[in-house]
C-alpha cells in the first residue's frame, strides 16, 4: 500500500504543478496581449525588423509575435485587419521560404 500511496501522491503533485504552469502561462499571455494592445503598430514594426534580418532565430521570434498579434486581433474581433497585415508581410518577403513555412506551420497562413 505504501508504494501505491506514494505513486498517487506523486501523480497529484505533478497534476497540481501542471495546472499551476498552465495558469501562469495564461496570465503571461494575457499580459503580453495587453501590452501589444497598447501599440500594435509597433509590434508589426518589430515583426518586420525581425524578419528583415534573414536569421532563423529571429524568424522564430517574429512568428511568436505574430501568434500573439493574431490572438489580440481575435480577442478584439479584428481578424480581417490582421489578415491584411499578414498578407502584406508575406508579399514583401515572398522569397523567404523558411519564414513562410514557419508562418504556415504556426497555423497563421489562413488567418
Amino acid at each position: 500500500m505504501r508504494r501505491d500511496e506514494r505513486l498517487r501522491k506523486e501523480r497529484l503533485r505533478r497534476e497540481r504543478e501542471r495546472a499551476r504552469r498552465e495558469r501562469q502561462e495564461a496570465l503571461d499571455r494575457e499580459r503580453r496581449l495587453n501590452e501589444l494592445a497598447g501599440d500594435p503598430d509597433g509590434a508589426w514594426t518589430r515583426v518586420e525588423s525581425l524578419v528583415s534580418t534573414g536569421k532563423s532565430r529571429e524568424y522564430g521570434q517574429a512568428v511568436a509575435l505574430l501568434r500573439d498579434l493574431w490572438a489580440l486581433a481575435d480577442r478584439e474581433g479584428d481578424l480581417n485587419a490582421f489578415g491584411e497585415c499578414l498578407a502584406l508581410l508575406r508579399q514583401r518577403h515572398r522569397g523567404k521560404s523558411s519564414l513562410l513555412r514557419r508562418i504556415d506551420e504556426a497555423g497563421l497562413s489562413s488567418a
